[in-house]
């Protein structure tokens, strides 16, 4: 005969069987989520170059404005792609999309570079030579007048650099300097036109490139940016002269202005479009380049 007692460690091993049970159901639970997850993350990835790879060697205006798109034919591989001007280069936006899941990217996009006419430096040849004093150094292939490059005394002190003076391939200028491009030029110029936004800048401002620029007038009066940090998709217009203090921190902005004043010490990224810029130092500086009259 059968002990009462029996029936509760019945039960007890019934229960440990059922909780092993329900462990290994909701491990392998999570392990397929889990891979689920990491296929997503790599097929999002995969998109993702793919739309880079189609931003990069694609000219079409189409991209202007923000394209969705799939890759394949199929629903699971949709991307959207943009390539928006800004400033001298352009700005590529690539976001991969499965369901609820983004992998997105954001980067600089600039010309194709011409290896026959690419160089450190290019003065154009108005019939004298190129003068270097100081530490100045050349590295690369340079572009020089037909009368060559010289060495030159600068408060009394002489050239320092290396002896060969350019590191590279000397070759001969033209009379003019290469042609720049006159669509952007055009963009450019239109840009000091704008209108934007009359607002305090406060103390630090962020902008993703996935949201609308944002357009700061600082009106008609001479302004002064210090102790400040701007980043990202944000773009400064100003009718007059705009002082950059060495204490302001700059990424990506662009700045436009018809004089532009950089404080010594600035560091920052930053692409600026002005009719002139001066730069403040104390420190007269030993390394330069010079054309000499003749």
């Amino acid at each position: 005969m059968v002990r009462a007692s029996a029936l509760y460690l019945v039960i007890i091993i019934a229960l440990v069987i059922g909780l092993i049970c329900s462990s290994l159901v909701a491990v392998a639970y999570l392990y397929r989520a889990e891979y689920q997850k990491k296929f997503r993350y790599d097929q999002l990835n995969h998109n993702l170059s793919s739309g880079i790879n189609l931003l990069l060697t694609s000219a079409d205006s189409a991209y202007q404005k923000e394209t969705k798109l799939s890759l394949f034919g199929v629903g699971n591989d949709s991307v959207s792609v943009q390539r928006k001007t800004w400033g001298i280069f352009d700005v590529g936006i690539v976001q991969a999309i499965i369901q609820r899941d983004t992998v997105y990217k954001i980067f600089s996009i600039a010309n194709a570079i011409d290896s026959a006419k690419w160089a450190a430096l290019y003065i154009a040849d108005d019939d004298r030579p190129l003068s270097v004093s100081g530490k100045t150094r050349i590295e690369g292939n340079a572009f020089l007048p037909k009368a060559g490059i010289l060495t030159a005394y600068v408060d009394n002190k002489a050239y320092e650099g290396d002896k060969r003076l350019v590191i590279g391939k000397k070759l001969t200028s033209d009379k003019r300097l290469p042609a720049l491009d006159t669509n952007r030029l055009i963009l450019l110029s239109s840009s000091f036109s704008i209108n934007g936004n009359k607002q305090s800048l406060g103390d630090s401002l962020n902008c993703s490139f996935l949201k609308p620029t944002k357009v700061i007038d600082l009106a008609g009066k001479i302004y002064t940016l210090e102790k400040l940090s701007l980043k990202g998709n944000i773009l400064l217009h100003s009718d007059t002269t705009l002082i950059i203090d060495s204490s302001v921190k700059m990424e990506n902005v662009i700045v436009f202005a018809k004089t532009i004043v950089i404080r010594e010490g600035f560091k920052g990224i930053a692409a600026s479009a002005t009719h002139h810029v001066w730069v403040l130092s104390g420190q007269s500086q030993q390394s330069f380049l010079h054309r000499p009259k003749l």
